[in-house]
């Protein structure tokens, strides 16, 4: 009793924090989530929903009496087809996958894992044999410190997100079989079963927000192909009824909104976009998140574009969720234009941020999650996104970054279609710099850099930001050699995922092994961390970035540490140049964190990186630096972990000593 009621006085304490009316808005909605649990009012509102939505009603629905003009492009089914028609690999990619996850061979976070249909783990994590029991929805508790296992929550989220929906319906589509809609009709009815409405693990409100953007695009395909019979659409409406219900009175409003609440908008926006008349709330529900979702857009992406809690894999999404919502609204009214440039600028950071590979960079928490799911792609591969607004934003710069996708026919039909095939690709940005979020990209036959210079994100918060002032990432030409270590788990191993979070698990210095920013539990970062003076320089084919921070200070002492980076992306060539000024002696570490199956041959003062007997690139550094090779911790995807190699080079920084300390390293070409 009293855990609990320590539980219950953080959790209001943290409502406190967030301001008069932020402190208003949470305190009447936790009593409305008290007297709708005294009221039982979500299991009446689960029998009035099976009421309303009988085959007939979905019928009406689906030919139009009941509905909207469709989200998806009028003709996407047709454009769709003609489509994979042209694009045979990806045809067979997508149906290799629906047959594995038919035959119970499901992809959770790029990996596969077994699930015995109809038996799914929708509340389990059977990797650790872990189960939830069913309560209600505001009695769990994510964040134990010690656990028998590392089970972790999202496992059975990601799997009740219904991404693995999408390759088989377009697979069924392709095929023309019939029993692909029955058998996503059938996963959901089980899905039904297992959480009854606020009693599950999965009952949450983004969730439940991802789970409505994933259903709302299935059951439009499913509705528009003449095979579907008219009952597997039943459990969508069904669930998309209840659930956008159930986010109307769970919104996730906070002082500084983040992803949460962006999914949250978007979701109510594209429910209603679905459902139309025939769920009398629905409009509501789009009237209420239109103008909060152009607020947004406005907040949470910074004017050059990038998202300010400084994740490209929370960009990523964010930007999905917000492109969906805004094609899901323009069927009643077209964004304003500052709303749209704002979400096309957010789409140029996201192809700034691809790397050689056509992969992401993993700044900041990664744990994999995307809205646009129609393409068989690791889901480090954002180009989904670049080709759906190189249409609708008609930009050559994010087609030449795009390649093909499947959304582009869902979503703008045969007409994006042309328009794709038409859009000119413009030549490759050399240099991108985002003076907003402190970040620099720069690309060329001998390289790549991301580079961050900016916070540690959500406004000095934290969210899904880490420790990574002044880190990057470089690539040659070919393949990633310095990367950033990711992120693995977030509750399942919080000690882990504090780990990845750290100061040493960027490409970036330390003083005396400290953070250069405390860290304040899970999701929250201190503001200690402030780059100044950030500048940019190009010179012909080289860019400089500087600044510097104070974030290793004490009451005793300021400590400012700098770092100047020049990279020329023609050679392949990037200096980095680090200095510490202080008043007093300090052990000074710089942390350079390669990719997962390279060698590093460490020599006195320089190294050799390798793949096999293939020399990939050279790092020299000045004398004075103790260097050690240590193995580390890389996480390429949300539930991954590998060792690589790290190398550390640490020196005595003081009065008489304060740099630069240079770190000269070469791709080979």
């Amino acid at each position: 009793m009293s855990r609990y009621l320590g539980k219950r006085v953080a959790g209001l304490g943290y409502v406190l924090r967030q301001g008069p009316r932020v402190v208003g808005y949470r305190l009447c909605q936790r009593a409305a989530w008290e007297w709708q649990r005294q009221a039982r009012s979500w299991p009446r509102l689960e029998q009035r929903v099976r009421s309303v939505w009988t085959e007939a009603r979905a019928q009406r629905w689906r030919d139009g009496d009941l509905r909207p003009p469709p989200w998806l492009a009028a003709d996407g089914l047709q454009a769709f087809q003609e489509w994979a028609a042209d694009h045979p690999a990806w045809s067979e990619s997508t149906v290799a996958l629906a047959a594995c996850t038919r035959a119970g061979a499901v992809t959770i976070f790029d990996q596969s894992h077994p699930i015995a249909w109809p038996q799914a783990p929708w509340n389990a994590d059977p990797r650790h044999g872990y189960t939830w029991e069913p309560k209600y929805y505001r009695d769990y508790q994510h964040y134990a410190v010690r656990k028998s296992a590392p089970y972790d929550v999202k496992f059975p989220w990601e799997l009740s997100r219904f991404g693995f929906a999408f390759p088989v319906l377009q697979a069924a589509i392709l095929a023309g079989d019939a029993s692909g809609a029955a058998w996503l009709a059938e996963r959901l009815l089980e899905w039904e079963v297992a959480n009854p409405c606020a009693y599950s693990v999965n009952w949450c409100a983004m969730e439940c927000s991802m789970r409505v953007l994933a259903l709302a695009q299935i059951v439009a395909a499913l509705a528009a192909w003449k095979l579907t019979p008219t009952a597997a659409l039943v459990p969508f409406l069904r669930q998309l009824s209840l659930q956008g219900e159930f986010l109307r009175s769970n919104l996730e409003v906070s002082r500084i909104p983040g992803n949460h609440y962006a999914a949250n908008l978007a979701a109510l926006a594209v429910a209603g976009a679905a459902l139309g008349p025939a769920w009398p709330a629905a409009r509501g529900w789009a009237a209420y998140a239109r103008p909060r979702l152009l607020r947004q857009v406005q907040e949470q992406f910074l004017p050059d574009g990038v998202h300010f809690e400084k994740s490209v894999a929370y960009h990523r999404l964010v930007a999905e969720i917000f492109l969906l919502a805004m094609l899901a609204c323009e069927h009643e009214a077209a964004w304003p234009e500052p709303a749209r440039a704002r979400l096309q600028a957010a789409c140029g950071y996201t192809a700034a941020a691809a790397r050689c590979d056509g992969l992401a960079a993993n700044f900041g928490d990664n744990d994999g999650a995307r809205v646009l799911a129609f393409d068989p792609w690791p889901l480090r591969d954002q180009r989904a996104l670049l080709a759906l607004g190189a249409v609708c934003f008609s930009s050559p710069q994010l087609r030449a970054a795009a390649v093909p996708s499947a959304c582009v026919a869902w979503f703008t039909g045969r007409r994006g279609l042309k328009a794709w095939e038409r859009l000119p690709a413009a030549p490759p940005q050399r240099f991108s710099i985002f003076p907003h979020g402190g970040m620099l990209a720069a690309r060329g036959p001998g390289g790549y850099l991301l580079a961050d210079f900016g916070e540690v994100g959500q406004r000095g918060l934290g969210g899904h930001g880490h420790n990574d002032l002044f880190s990057f990432e470089f690539c040659g030409p070919a393949s990633p050699l310095i990367v950033d270590a990711g992120s693995p788990v977030y509750s399942g191993d919080l000690a882990l995922q504090r780990h990845f979070r750290t100061t040493a698990a960027h490409n970036t210095t330390a003083v005396d092994g400290a953070e250069m920013a405390p860290l304040l539990g899970p999701w929250r970062i201190s503001d200690a961390a402030r780059p100044r003076n950030v500048q940019w320089r190009v010179h012909q084919d080289v860019i400089e970035i500087s600044g510097e921070h104070t974030g290793f200070s004490s009451d005793q002492e300021v400590i400012v540490v700098s770092r100047r980076l020049r990279f020329d992306p023609v050679r392949g060539r990037l200096l980095c140049e680090d200095c510490c000024r202080c008043q007093r002696q300090h052990q000074f570490t710089q942390r350079f964190h390669f990719a997962p199956g390279l060698e590093v041959l460490l020599g006195e003062a320089e190294a050799a990186v390798r793949r096999g007997s293939d020399g990939l690139a050279q790092l020299r550094w000045d004398a004075g630096a103790k260097p050690r090779l240590i193995e580390d911790l890389v996480s390429d995807m949300y539930g991954q972990c590998a060792r690589a190699a790290t190398l550390e080079l640490t020196r005595q920084a003081g009065p008489a000593l304060a740099g630069p300390f240079t770190v000269e390293i070469t791709a080979a070409p």
